[in-house]
């Protein structure tokens, strides 16, 4: 069955599924994506920011400081938590025995690389810059 057909519900047992690529791979695209996405959209809107008010506005500081977030929040934090989730795997599955049936791995794959975000963010300074005003 393809994604498109399936249920709200049937998805998202398949995403949580064990399998190793649910979808195919097309739900950890859809991630990777995302972080460049969304490292384009900020840049460039502190591209335009800055094209059209200056780099000495307020405005720019601000977009600029909101860039910085969600970019560092992008790379560091949420990868961070996805090396935290790998360790407590290990830690959860070294003794089987005191397993419960309801007990599931967590999720490792978590936050975007940094190529991921810079690429975006690259993508996103350059529509900003030749984007017309």
């Amino acid at each position: 069955m393809k994604l498109a057909q399936m249920s709200g519900e049937e998805l998202t047992k398949l995403l949580a599924s064990d399998a190793p690529a649910p979808g195919g791979g097309s739900a950890a695209a859809l991630e990777g994506a995302l972080g460049a996405a969304l490292a384009a959209m900020v840049c460039g809107l502190t591209a335009g920011i800055a094209r059209i008010y200056g780099l000495d506005s307020p405005l720019f500081t601000l977009s600029l400081v909101v860039a910085c977030i969600v970019m560092y929040d992008a790379t560091g934090v949420r990868r961070a938590a996805g090396e935290h989730a790998k360790l407590l795997n290990q830690l959860l599955f070294s003794d089987p025995e005191k397993l419960t049936p309801s007990q599931k791995a967590l999720k490792e794959f978590l936050g975007h690389t940094p190529l991921e975000v810079l690429a975006g963010a690259a993508l996103g300074i350059l529509i900003g810059c030749i984007m017309p005003v």
